[in-house]
């Protein structure tokens, strides 16, 4: 079992731990990007990085419509 990473809204995530955060698949993650739902920051080495915050308010307003989220 994979335990959910503590974050403060100054972190920056990588995907992995956005993944954990939010409980999703990569496949969602990728989607919501490219929806603009989740802004992202990209490293010289092409890799995205997320912040924390942002991270959280996705969270938080999948689970107010009721959708899947990583426990606590």
């Amino acid at each position: 079992m994979t335990t959910r990473p503590k974050v403060r809204d100054g972190d920056i995530l990588t995907r992995s731990d956005a993944l954990k955060v939010l409980g999703i698949s990569s496949t969602l993650l990728d989607r919501m990007v490219k929806a603009g739902e989740l802004p992202f920051i990209r490293t010289p080495s092409g890799y995205r990085l997320y912040w924390a915050a942002d991270v959280k308010a996705v969270a938080v307003k999948r689970a107010r419509k009721g959708l899947k989220v990583a426990r606590p």
